[in-house]
């Protein structure tokens, strides 16, 4: 959803993407989310969760999920939006 929304602010693209340009940033984002949440899944399954130790695996989750958004939001629209 914060991929739709950010794409849906270009008003005139330019010419020279393409009339699909859209579908690269939403399938790169997509599967960089998909994978933030396989590493979320395995930190969880593989480490297992007790006491303080949960917290430590849901902080790194939680950063290892936003570093994977970001870097799958750079590389989807890299030749787009971000020349």
């Amino acid at each position: 959803m914060l991929i739709i929304v950010f794409l849906s602010g270009v008003n005139h693209p330019n010419p020279q993407w393409g009339r699909l340009w859209m579908i690269k940033p939403l399938l790169v984002v997509t599967l960089a989310g998909a994978m933030g949440g396989l590493y979320t899944y395995y930190l969880q399954t593989l480490l297992g969760a007790n006491g303080q130790r949960r917290i430590i695996i849901a902080l790194i989750s939680i950063l290892g999920f936003i570093v994977a958004i970001w870097l799958g939001s750079v590389l989807g629209l890299n030749g787009n939006l971000w020349n």
